[in-house]
């Protein structure tokens, strides 16, 4: 067990160390986007139609894109049989330009 709690810890400094970082035109501070929130962006799907499509509400979907509440198992089946998004993507514990490489996915995406 402490082997894997070490694995995890370290996956975690190593996310943190890369993680996509902004910087505001607004206040010029630096902004860390997830990778949900800007693969939201890149496929120009707003909060409210993916809320839509997997029958939840905005609010519900913008806190897991800010990191502010938990995916759940029904979250990260949708994303992947839709979208072909990996549970480790949707979680942060992969950079995003790991998801666009793997998983080919530069183009926009429709919504199913």
């Amino acid at each position: 067990h402490a082997d894997l709690r070490l694995q995890n810890l370290n996956a975690m400094l190593w996310f943190r160390k890369t993680k996509q970082r902004l910087v505001s035109f607004d206040t010029q501070k630096e902004v860390v986007m997830s990778n949900m929130k800007r693969w939201l962006r890149d496929q120009g799907i707003s909060y409210s139609s993916i809320a839509a499509a997997m029958d939840q509400t905005k609010s519900s979907i913008c806190q897991k894109v800010n990191l502010k509440a938990q995916w759940q198992k029904t979250d990260f089946l949708y994303l992947h049989d839709h979208y072909g998004l990996s549970a480790d993507f949707v979680l942060d514990l992969i950079p995003y330009d790991c998801n666009e490489k793997a998983e080919g996915r530069p183009e926009k995406m429709s919504l199913v």
